[in-house]
């Protein structure tokens, strides 16, 4: 059987969307020294010639509305990852193609994908035009790893499923999961003097999951609601000349990867002694290793007029980003989670989660100059409380002389605890948060 290559990944990540409605001028913020250009695509909105598209071909019915996170053009043009509001329409006479429309409508407002779930446990979407245009390279497509593997490269369905199944792509009652890879971009027209080095025949894995819902599909929350955390924030508040008190956040954790958090609407504090309104975006943590958290280019939500809009990032993704590892992170500049457990005076356990991110952990990078800046002068931290109730773990009672019993952290017996994985070890009639070595 023949062995399958996958796609490359993407070099150039995010840049600036179409609409930042926010803006404020750094004013306590320094240039960062020492460190190398890190590029950052962009894209212009603008008028295009009229060209006929693919789904005109088809008479399409209405068939409700779903919901659509944007994974790959997300992570690339930095619009809004979270779930959209999406409708959706099937093709008459062909059941499962589907066209979805406001995919990425804060960039477009009737921006469309195709989508050929005809085969359900082999989804394509086929190479389309996205309606992007960037700066450097032009016109930008989209297809997936399913359809370039079998309709490109010349693999069978069956060769696909055999050598690179987490890249296929099944609708599975009415939910279309888009994995990392599955999903890819192209720029054709990229010139050879392209400054992210593009070339115009390759095409561009994301870092980010995303997923289709279909109308009346079975879905579930990937991510886990974990409550109210307090937020002691110096990262950018004094910036923009701002000091804010601890304040509440919301977090949550991913169901399938729980190394994986997000920290819900991160900067409210500074947007309200802005008098901004909205919401600022969801800032996400990878804590696969605990000890050197990354946290990738995330936008504020706030332009800086000359610089174009402001991101933040860590520097361990910086140094992945530029071709290193996120091991090349110095010791003081490593964003941490440190877990324990507290008891309080009326014999309440809790289990605590510490994020703590070093002064100059997390830099500001201008969109429009690629330059980065630094603002912090005392470190920040995010606490997050979890008590133990008559759900979870706290109340139930094992044998002093009983093996080890296992738990998730929503208090879940768990019979195999996979290695890596943050769980609740109960033995001897002790609990603590451990991370199984295994």
């Amino acid at each position: 059987m023949r062995k399958i290559y996958t796609l490359a990944a993407l070099a150039a990540i995010a840049t600036m969307p179409a609409l930042a409605v926010n803006v404020a001028t750094l004013k306590n913020a320094t240039p960062l020294q020492g460190n190398a250009e890190m590029n950052v695509r962009t894209f212009t909105a603008k008028e295009r010639p009229a060209k006929a598209k693919a789904s005109e071909s088809y008479n399409w019915v209405l068939l409700g509305e779903g919901k659509y996170a944007a994974s790959v053009v997300a992570d690339t043009y930095g619009c809004s990852a979270d779930p959209a509001d999406v409708s959706i329409y099937e093709a008459e006479g062909h059941a499962g193609l589907y066209k979805v429309v406001g995919v990425w409508a804060d960039m477009m407002p009737d921006a469309e994908l195709i989508v050929d779930a005809t085969d359900p446990e082999f989804v394509m979407i086929p190479r389309q035009d996205t309606g992007i245009i960037d700066n450097v390279d032009g016109v930008t497509y989209i297809a997936s790893s399913t359809y370039l593997y079998t309709e490109v490269m010349g693999y069978t369905k069956e060769e696909v499923i055999a050598n690179v199944p987490d890249e296929v792509i099944v609708n599975a009652d009415g939910v279309i999961n888009l994995p990392v890879k599955t999903l890819a971009l192209q720029w054709p027209e990229a010139p050879a003097d392209s400054q992210y080095q593009t070339d115009p025949t390759a095409w561009y894995a994301g870092r980010s999951d995303g997923y289709l819902v279909l109308p009346g599909g079975n879905y579930e929350d990937p991510w886990i609601d974990l409550g109210k955390a307090t937020f002691d924030e110096r990262i950018i508040c004094e910036a923009f000349s701002k000091t804010v008190d601890p304040y509440d956040v919301t977090v949550k954790q991913k169901r399938a990867d729980t190394n994986i958090y997000q920290v819900i609407d991160p900067w409210s504090a500074l947007y309200a002694a802005l008098n901004f309104n909205g919401t600022s975006p969801t800032m996400e943590l990878d804590a696969t290793d605990p000890s050197n958290i990354i946290i990738g280019q995330t936008s504020t939500g706030i332009s800086g007029g000359a610089d174009g809009l402001y991101y933040l990032l860590s520097m361990s993704f910086y140094y992945e980003a530029i071709g290193e590892s996120a091991d090349a992170t110095e010791e003081a500049l490593r964003i941490t989670l440190e877990e324990t457990e507290e008891t309080d005076a009326d014999g309440t356990v809790y289990d605590v989660r510490t994020f703590t991110f070093p002064v100059e952990s997390m830099v500001l990078l201008a969109s429009s100059t690629s330059k980065f800046y630094t603002a912090a002068t005392q470190e920040s931290t995010i606490v997050l409380k979890t008590a133990r109730d008559g759900s979870g773990v706290a109340n139930l009672t094992t044998d002093a002389g009983a093996p080890a019993e296992y738990y998730n952290l929503q208090g879940i017996r768990i019979a195999n605890p996979e290695n890596g994985q943050l769980v609740i070890k109960r033995e001897g009639g002790k609990s603590s948060v451990v991370r199984m070595n295994r």
